[in-house]
């Protein structure tokens, strides 16, 4: 898909500090947008996670997080597609950012809130050129 890396940190980290690597990088947390998006980057991540840098990390941040009322990502567009796993997203308090699951069967692909303090990898999106 035009415009979607990887950003593979040395190490995990907070939503926040992996969204402001993105924006080092002059890119900033990715937006899925369509179920093409989402499989496109669920393919990726669950190759890539095997990378011997990553330690066989599964899940990765995108860039939506929930503002107190409603979901919306970080470049500021409002959810239009979704992917949640069942019963997801759920304790909307304490888990207000959302990882893509890499793993293989029915979680691939499938999105769960969890806090945005959790020490993960982040996935990255340049716009076309």
């Amino acid at each position: 898909m035009d415009g979607l890396h990887m950003v593979t940190n040395a190490s995990r980290q907070s939503f926040d500090k992996g969204a402001l690597d993105c924006l080092r990088l002059g890119s900033e947390a990715a937006s899925i947008q369509s179920a093409e998006e989402n499989e496109w980057l669920s393919d990726l991540v669950r190759i890539v996670k095997w990378a011997p840098n990553l330690q066989h990390q599964g899940e990765f941040y995108i860039g939506l997080k929930y503002n107190g009322s409603s979901w919306q990502w970080s470049d500021g567009s409002h959810l239009t597609f979704e992917n949640w796993h069942s019963g997801e997203p759920n304790e909307l308090k304490t888990e207000q950012c959302v990882e893509v699951r890499a793993h293989n069967g029915d979680l691939n692909g499938s999105w769960n809130n969890v806090p945005c303090s959790a020490a993960l990898y982040i996935v990255c999106q340049t716009q076309p050129e």
